[in-house]
């Protein structure tokens, strides 16, 4: 279910989201092998001129489907929950030049993880920095990614970068 309160600056949703999967395999009938899923999210966005200010945050068990979470349960006895949210501000200077900063992040339990994966991934930080350049019907952008894994019991962690193009044409 979700709500949308809309002014002329501003947007805010708030959504909550409530499942329950069957994880038997297909044509076989076992009401005892499902998962329920919960979450909750608030986000909203503020654009004035050329200013962009936006997020959410999100709670939940059981989500890696509908949030794309960065570990996916598909056993009934644990209750995996996580907590992420992300932020992103930009600015067009012009009709043809902008700017634009990312950041989102992820941490799941910990404990549950540990107890149910060998190597679980436990968080997730990602940064993002964007020169974009507006063209009649599409965009395209310079972009910087940097990517923070951690991961298994001892919290051993991962990073990397990358540079990237990205294009977008408007319909």
């Amino acid at each position: 279910m979700k709500f949308n309160f809309i002014a002329k600056t501003w947007k805010i949703y708030v959504v909550g989201h409530f499942d329950k999967k069957n994880l038997s395999p297909v044509n076989v009938d076992n009401t005892n092998n499902t998962l329920t899923g919960l979450a909750a999210e608030i986000g909203a966005k503020f654009h004035s001129g050329g200013f962009l200010l936006q997020g959410n945050i999100y709670t939940g068990k059981n989500i890696g489907q509908q949030f794309g979470a960065i570990t996916q349960v598909q056993d009934t006895a644990l209750d995996l929950r996580s907590t992420g949210g992300w932020f992103q501000v930009g600015y067009m200077f012009n009709k043809k030049f902008g700017i634009y900063a990312f950041y989102g992040s992820e941490k799941v339990n910990h404990a549950d993880a540990v107890a149910v994966f060998s190597n679980p991934r436990t968080q997730h930080n990602l940064y993002n920095f964007m020169l974009k350049y507006n063209l009649r019907r599409a965009s395209v952008g310079l972009e910087w990614l940097h990517s923070s894994l951690t991961y298994g019991p001892a919290d051993k962690n991962i990073q990397g970068n990358q540079i990237s193009f990205s294009a977008l044409y408007k319909f």
